[in-house]
């Protein structure tokens, strides 16, 4: 996991690096202007893989935890991944309205279209607001129970 995000986070400077030159040059045609929208949905979808990988890991040390102050912790840690994705989200929302073929798939078509994102970004704040919020209330509720040698 760790060697996958280091490669990702070096995609991420990488494509932030090109669209940064690609937008300095002086004379930008339609074909430019094009490419750098898909460079900047691509880094979109490189952080969602970001997201995805850290949101993963944090939930495994979260069911491997039995101190329950390192698992509120660790709630909080899910909680920041999450809006970072959802902000993550609601800015690929622009680069999918300036290019329709961007989150199409033939044989799934908009898979990765605007109202999929939206829909994601739903479901993740159900996530914050209900799973993990209601994961941390219980756990401050009844932080003896939560402690490995009680279970």
């Amino acid at each position: 996991h760790k060697k996958e995000v280091k490669m990702l986070n070096k995609m991420a400077t990488l494509l932030k690096s090109g669209i940064k030159k690609l937008k300095s040059l002086p004379s930008k045609n339609k074909e430019l202007l094009s490419v750098i929208n898909l460079c900047e949905y691509i880094l979109c979808c490189v952080t969602t893989v970001i997201n995805v990988k850290n949101f993963y890991e944090q939930r495994v040390s979260l069911k491997l935890c039995d101190n329950p102050d390192k698992m509120l912790e660790i709630c909080a840690k899910i909680k920041k991944i999450a809006k970072n994705e959802i902000a993550n989200a609601e800015k690929s929302i622009k680069f999918l309205r300036k290019d329709s073929a961007l989150g199409f798939e033939p044989a799934q078509g908009y898979i990765g279209g605007e109202a999929r994102v939206l829909w994601k970004i739903k479901q993740v704040n159900y996530m914050i607001n209900s799973e993990v919020g209601y994961y941390e209330n219980q756990v401050k509720t009844h932080k003896e129970r939560f402690k490995k040698e009680n279970i």
